[in-house]
């Protein structure tokens, strides 16, 4: 089993960073992904500045982390940030992303989260799955599972993705 490492205090990252020289030399000697000490670094300059990025606090469910890591969870947070925060889409995937929501507006299809929703082609790191809208559903792309709901079958999760044109 393996245990995972707890980044150090930003003090501490400063520190190192000021005696090794650089961000990948800090990784290397407290034995952390690069990105993992970029990222605390990050964070510490957004927060001098006052900026706080939009995360995933619009989503209604409390996602695991590895379906954070997923396309539909990454173009959930960039669909947030264009609508709300007026946010650009860059253009290398501005057609991928408006696609894919112009595709569930026009079939009346809303997002759905349950954590042990399986793989599906639309899907393939799970949890998140795409659904028609039914009549109690709330206005809004982002629909709440009810209490003690179970995940869909994969089979139904393929007869919804056949639906959608």
């Amino acid at each position: 089993m393996t245990t995972s490492k707890k980044t150090p205090a930003i003090d501490e990252l400063e520190r190192l960073r000021e005696e090794l020289g650089s961000i990948n030399a800090v990784a290397k000697h407290l034995g952390l992904p690069r990105s993992t000490v970029y990222n605390a670094f990050y964070k510490e300059q957004d927060r001098k500045r006052g900026v706080s990025r939009p995360g995933n606090e619009f989503m209604p469910w409390a996602v695991e982390r590895h379906h954070l890591d997923g396309q539909t969870a990454r173009m959930l947070r960039l669909h947030n940030r264009f609508t709300e925060h007026g946010a650009e889409v860059p253009e290398a995937i501005r057609p991928t992303f408006e696609t894919n929501f112009l595709t569930l507006e026009y079939n009346n299809f809303v997002v759905c989260y349950h954590k042990d929703s399986p793989p599906y082609r639309l899907v393939p790191e799970g949890g998140f799955f795409f659904r028609p809208r039914r009549p109690d559903d709330n206005l809004g792309l982002l629909q709440q599972p009810a209490d003690g709901q179970t995940p869909p079958t994969l089979e139904l999760l393929e007869e919804w993705a056949s639906q959608l044109r």
